[in-house]
C-alpha cells in the first residue's frame, strides 16, 4: 500500500515536472522517498494507532495473533512485504483468474469484512488530496491554481487512483494468502467478522491512512519549494535579458 501510494503520489507531480531542472526533478524523488521511508511511517503509524486501538479489545487482539494460525498469517503477510513477494505477485496476476469459485468467494468476503471497498477512498485519495491541500497552500498568491482547476486535478488524481488502487486489491488478497487453506481462509474471516476484529482492522488501515496523509503533505510542501525556486530563476533569467536588451540599445 505504501509503495502504490508513493508511486500514486510521484505520477501525481509529473504535470509540474517541465517546470523543474534535472536536478530539482531528482531532488523531488529524493523528497518522496524521505517522506514515504518505512521508518517515518510506521513512527506516525504507531502513535495514531495507539490512540485509535480500544483497550478493551486488546487481549482478543493478542490472543488472536498470538494463536497459531494468527502467527502463520503475521508471517505470511510479512513475506508477502519483501522484494521475493513483490516479484511473486507480478507472477500470480495471471494465474488469479483461474482461481476456483471458492476461493474467489472467500476474497470477496474479506473484502467486505474489512470494508477495503470503502477503506480504498483513504489510502489511494486521501493521500493525493492531502499532498495537493499542501502544495497549493505552501505556494504563494500568485502561484497558487484557482478552485476550479485545483478541484479538476484533484478529480483526474483521484479517479486514476482508485481504479489502480482497486483493481489490485482483490489480486492482492488472493495472492497474499495463498497459502492459506479454505478453512484457514475461512477463520481468518471469522476473526474479521468479530466486533473486536473490525475495530482492530478499522485502527491497522486508519492509522495507515493518517501516515500517508502525513508523507502526502510532506511532498506536497517539498514540491511547492522547487516551484517557487524555479519561478525565482525564470524571473531572474527574464530580468537578466531585458538588462542585457537595454544595454544592446
Amino acid at each position: 500500500m505504501v509503495e502504490s501510494t508513493a508511486d500514486l503520489t510521484s505520477a501525481g507531480m509529473k504535470k509540474y515536472s517541465s517546470r523543474l531542472t534535472d536536478a530539482a526533478s531528482e531532488k523531488y524523488v529524493g523528497t518522496v522517498d524521505k517522506a514515504y521511508e518505512k521508518g517515518k511511517i510506521f513512527s506516525v503509524f504507531r502513535k495514531s494507532f495507539a490512540g485509535k486501538i480500544k483497550q478493551q479489545d486488546i487481549p482478543d487482539i493478542l490472543k488472536w495473533l498470538s494463536s497459531p494460525l494468527g502467527k502463520k498469517i503475521t508471517d505470511i503477510e510479512r513475506k508477502s512485504l519483501t522484494p521475493e513477494g513483490a516479484k511473486g505477485f507480478e507472477e500470480f496476476i495471471p494465474k488469479s483468474l483461474a482461481l476456483d469459485e471458492k476461493r474467489k468467494n472467500l476474497v470477496r468476503e474479506f473484502l467486505e469484512e474489512t470494508s477495503a471497498e470503502e477503506m480504498s477512498v483513504k489510502i489511494a485519495c486521501e493521500p493525493l488530496r492531502a499532498m495537493m491541500t499542501s502544495l497549493q497552500d505552501s505556494l504563494p498568491e500568485n502561484m497558487k491554481s484557482s478552485h476550479v482547476k485545483f478541484q479538476a486535478d484533484m478529480d483526474i488524481l483521484e479517479k486514476e487512483a482508485l481504479l489502480r488502487y482497486r483493481s489490485l486489491l482483490p489480486v492482492s488478497v488472493a495472492f497474499t494468502y495463498k497459502d492459506l487453506s479454505d478453512d484457514e481462509f475461512s477463520q481468518m474471516l471469522d476473526f474479521y467478522g468479530t466486533t473486536t476484529g473490525k475495530n482492530f482492522n478499522s485502527a491497522v488501515l486508519e492509522s495507515l491512512a493518517d501516515s500517508l496523509n502525513s508523507a502526502g503533505s510532506e511532498c506536497g510542501k517539498g514540491m511547492a519549494e522547487l516551484l517557487v525556486e524555479a519561478k525565482k530563476r525564470a524571473d531572474s533569467g527574464k530580468e537578466n535579458r531585458r538588462a542585457g536588451e537595454s544595454e544592446s540599445r
